[in-house]
């Protein structure tokens, strides 16, 4: 004998629509943030960095050869500022700008404190440069 299934009277067939199943993949895993790290004097990288989004450049062209006014008056900035805004010596500076000697670090500080004492523009280029690691300290 076989049985037969039968619908009660009034009874309608409905659709179960599937929806996918999710995995772990799928979701989202919100970690919470560290706290803010204090941050001490600016370091000799975050100049050279900051000098070369102000003017356009990659930041390796703060340790190349090239001796382009385009490249160098800016590499002079960051030496500078370096010089100013860290303990580091001209030697130490020299080495992190591609092996530059420490006299070289010596002429392009000199440069500056010349190009700040008689143009505007150059001044105002390092105070809004300064001013990034200031607001940071």
């Amino acid at each position: 004998m076989i049985a037969r299934r039968t619908n009660p009277p009034g009874w309608s067939p409905r659709v179960v629509v599937a929806a996918p199943v999710p995995r772990v993949r799928d979701y989202i895993i919100i970690e919470p943030s560290p706290p803010p790290v204090p941050k001490g004097p600016p370091q000799v990288y975050d100049i050279k960095q900051a000098v070369a989004k102000h003017y356009g450049l990659a930041y390796g062209d703060m340790t190349t050869q090239r001796r382009a006014k385009r490249v160098c008056q800016p590499r002079q900035l960051a030496m500078y500022l370096s010089r100013k805004l860290t303990d580091r010596s001209y030697p130490e500076i020299g080495r992190l700008f591609g092996g530059r000697d420490h006299t070289t670090v010596m002429h392009a500080v000199r440069q500056v404190e010349y190009r700040l004492s008689r143009d505007a523009e150059v001044r105002a280029v390092a105070d809004t440069i300064i001013a990034q690691f200031v607001e940071d300290l």
